[in-house]
């Protein structure tokens, strides 16, 4: 008898130490979060701080160096001009909308959310900073460099360098984690040094097109790779957390609507301000010189250029756009609210699946092709609304409501059991009914 009680006892105390062992994991995962958090901190106040000291001692040494070396470099060969501009699309529209379009298409609804509010976050950083820096680029005040690829937004930090140090290896990340864990390391080594090449040759070619300067690139690396260590240890959690209590309705219809609809206003709100405050500060304390217009109009082929907020202009206008993809929230509310599947995940990734979804997402986008026709002679804050913000929030709309409803309907994609979802959900279940 004794026998038996002394059996249940040291079940019950195995059973016990089985729960309390997965709460210490992620109580010592999280530990290690916030030292990564704040080991990261201290090495980017130390990288960056050293920069800044070095150019305030020595008057942008490297931005010197690079007016120096550049020339020489360009012009050399016409291939390498052409290779290193179209490497160069890959961190401008073209490339952004691709990843927002293999997140919202290939990887699960939830963590395409969170890559689409990295991009978001990335570009909006980017833009809020060169507006407060407001440097120039090397071909604005370099009459030896040629402008290979133009740009009328001032030029630090770098957005390229930020962008393919940031969502890019991402993208990386969130696709072929899932191999890492279990061991299968070809395909991840593959696309691994892959995306090393293409970083490597995009952030020389940056330099080589005469678009920014080393320390701009430098600068734009280093954010970059801190927005990407904060996002994957700190807030990948907290984030996909939030994205779960709609996209896996732990919350009725009802409190998604309210509840996000407010949030994504307060977002939409917060990030405006912040932006337009930036623009006001950069204007009525700061004059471009007049050479960096002169410089656009020779080697971009622009005329009449009488703005003279014409770089901050450009900036602002690169910041709207990103604040519109926090839409894809709007996108979430509405097909959290419609969906006919609380299914995180599906199946059907082979190529010609994958093809038809991009025909339908261009199917849907037709509507919205007018404004991309807008001219960019319209008044500035016509372009601010409909060519920047609404272009982008209706974009991410189409990705995460409109095109997805519509791919579920003709079997684009389908559906499978989210287990960890039906377990969570269930364990609400049971919370709710005590």
């Amino acid at each position: 008898m004794s026998e038996n009680i002394n059996n249940r006892s040291k079940g019950s105390q195995h059973g016990s130490d089985e729960a309390i062992q997965p709460a210490n994991k992620e109580q010592r995962k999280e530990e290690v979060s916030w030292k990564i958090f704040f080991i990261w901190t201290l090495v980017f106040i130390l990288i960056f701080g050293a920069f800044v000291c070095l150019d305030l001692a020595y008057e942008k040494p490297l931005y010197k160096e690079t007016q120096k070396f550049v020339p020489d470099i360009q012009d050399k060969d016409s291939f390498m001009d052409y290779f290193m501009v179209i490497i160069g699309e890959l961190g401008e529209s073209f490339g952004i909308i691709a990843t927002c379009w293999i997140a919202a298409n290939i990887l699960p609804f939830s963590e395409s959310c969170f890559l689409l509010i990295s991009v978001g976050a990335c570009l909006y950083i980017n833009g809020i900073l060169k507006i407060l820096y407001h440097a120039p680029r090397p071909f604005f005040d370099t009459p030896k460099i040629e402008a290979l690829s133009c740009s009328t937004s001032y030029g630090n930090p770098s957005g390229h360098a930020m962008y393919f140090s940031f969502p890019f290896p991402l993208v990386f990340i969130l696709l072929f984690r899932s191999q890492i864990k279990e061991k299968k390391y070809i395909l991840p080594a593959i696309f691994g040094a892959l995306t090393i090449a293409i970083c490597g040759l995009a952030l020389f070619g940056r330099i080589y097109l005469g678009v920014h300067s080393i320390d701009q690139v430098i600068y734009g690396c280093t954010l970059g790779l801190t927005l990407l260590v904060y996002f994957v240890f700190v807030l990948y959690k907290p984030l996909m957390g939030y994205i779960h209590m709609f996209t896996r309705r732990k919350c009725s219809r009802n409190e998604i609507i309210v509840h996000l609809s407010i949030n994504l206003l307060m977002v939409l709100l917060v990030l405006t301000t912040i932006a337009v405050i930036a623009y006001v500060l950069n204007i009525t304390t700061h004059d471009d010189p007049s050479e960096w217009n002169t410089a656009v109009e020779l080697k971009c082929s622009k005329s009449n250029l009488k703005e003279n907020s014409i770089f901050v202009r450009k900036a602002l206008r690169n910041i709207f756009a990103p604040i519109g993809i926090f839409g894809c929230f709007g996108g979430i509310i509405l097909y959290s609210y419609y969906a006919p599947t609380i299914v995180d995940k599906y199946l059907n990734n082979n190529v010609w699946v994958v093809l038809g979804r991009l025909g339908v997402s261009l199917l849907c986008m037709l509507p919205f092709v007018p404004l991309l026709l807008i001219p960019s002679s319209a008044p500035f804050v016509v372009l601010l609304i409909f060519a920047e913000l609404l272009m982008s929030f209706s974009f991410t709309i189409v990705l995460y409501f409109l095109g997805r409803l519509l791919m579920v309907k003709i079997k684009l994609f389908t559906p499978v059991k989210d287990v960890e979802a039906e377990i969570e959900m269930s364990d609400n279940k049971v919370e709710a009914s005590h």
